[in-house]
């Protein structure tokens, strides 16, 4: 996962149907659109989701991932030259950081579950073995 390069830049190109390559990928989109070197924004069928901090966990190579209809409209409306802004993002130590404490933060959730079951499993056991204990009988 690498970050989206903050800055100003203008689009490059426009191409249907293009694929893109690097070390470990060679991925098929409809609409690419670059505008940092190999950056650029681009549909992406394959995801189900868009938006939020899914980039953090399961973003990109530095693209801009679109949904497919989003990414079909830019690609009507976009013209080679026009500024593409980037601001608001984390760089790579932030989203490791962040994706730490997210963690963390799981972790404790799922340790304070386990507590409470087990307390919840101990008091259970308890009730259940006072009730097979013999009264004591009222000798009067």
């Amino acid at each position: 996962v690498n970050a989206t390069p903050d800055g100003t830049y203008f689009l490059n190109y426009k191409e249907k149907d293009a694929t893109l390559k690097g070390e470990d990928y060679s991925t098929p989109v409809s609409f690419w659109m670059p505008f940092n070197g190999n950056i650029g924004m681009h549909d992406a069928y394959w995801r189900k989701e868009f938006g939020g901090k899914l980039y953090l966990a399961r973003g990109s190579h530095g693209c801009i991932n679109l949904p497919p209809a989003q990414a079909k409209i830019f690609f009507a409306n976009l013209e080679k030259g026009e500024a593409v802004i980037v601001y608001g993002g984390m760089n790579q130590a932030q989203a490791q950081a962040y994706l730490a404490d997210e963690k963390k933060k799981q972790e404790d959730e799922q340790k304070k579950a386990e507590q409470k079951q087990q307390e919840e499993e101990a008091a259970a056991a308890a009730a259940a073995a006072a009730q097979t204990l013999p009264s004591a009988q009222n000798p009067n």
